[in-house]
């Protein structure tokens, strides 16, 4: 492999980190709606932070 494709491979990586380390705890409930939206989460928009959350940590856990 060269430079390029070993470069291109560290950002992915260093990208799929920092995704993977979001404190959704800190976030505004708009913030975590968006979120949710980005990652295509059913009926999103009506749920409450807590479930938000729950159901953004259980994507994650799926990757």
């Amino acid at each position: 492999m060269g430079l390029a494709g070993f470069n291109l491979r560290r950002r992915e990586q260093t990208k799929k980190e920092k995704e993977a380390k979001v404190d959704y705890d800190s976030l505004t409930l708009n913030d975590l709606k968006q979120i949710a939206k980005e990652k295509n989460v059913n009926n999103y928009s009506n749920m409450k932070k807590d479930d938000l959350i729950a159901e953004l940590r259980k994507i994650e856990g799926a990757r």
